[in-house]
């Protein structure tokens, strides 16, 4: 899993995930999924909700606010390619 060198990510996880102490704060969970994406966030049951960042097996990332297991507010989306989306996705889709 490559680390992306983006300061709005970065920001995210400092703010977010993280605490000063570089610890995973209180209630943030890591789960390793089976095509070997992973998940650093909030989880309520088996549900992804909160603030959660998702590391996808081909190397893009998404980091933001879940609901229902799905991107649902506002979000950086970062591809392998370069290419990012800063805003607000419902449901999973961008909004707009």
């Amino acid at each position: 899993m490559r680390r992306h060198q983006d300061e709005d990510l970065r920001l995210f996880l400092r703010q977010r995930i993280y605490d000063d102490q570089q610890t995973k704060r209180f209630g943030v969970v890591e789960k390793t999924y089976l095509d070997g994406s992973v998940y650093l966030g909030g989880i309520e049951g088996d549900t992804r909700k909160g603030y959660g960042v998702y590391y996808y097996k081909n190397d893009d990332v998404f980091a933001g606010e879940w609901r229902d297991d799905r991107f649902d507010g506002y979000g950086i989306y970062l591809f392998r390619n370069g290419e990012k989306f800063v805003g607000t996705l419902r449901g999973g889709a961008k909004e707009g």
